[in-house]
């Protein structure tokens, strides 16, 4: 299992086939994801399991270390 959801598991996800559609649904939702280069949205298994209400750990998801921190 990889740490992003294959295409047949957004299908899945969103009931739709095509990419374009499957971003529209994505956003409407809010749903956080990045898009390839080929176009296909592209979605952490982690970040699913939390929307879904599968983990209550919130994944950090946009967030960057503090690296200040270090000096």
């Amino acid at each position: 299992m990889t740490e992003f959801l294959s295409t047949d598991e957004i299908i899945e996800l969103t009931g739709k086939k095509r990419p374009s559609n499957q971003i529209k649904w994505l956003s409407n939702k809010g749903w956080i994801f990045e898009t390839s280069a080929t176009g296909r949205p592209v979605i952490c298994r982690e970040y699913v399991r939390f929307k879904l209400g599968a983990s209550s750990q919130k994944p950090m998801v946009g967030k960057q270390p503090n690296f200040g921190a270090l000096a």
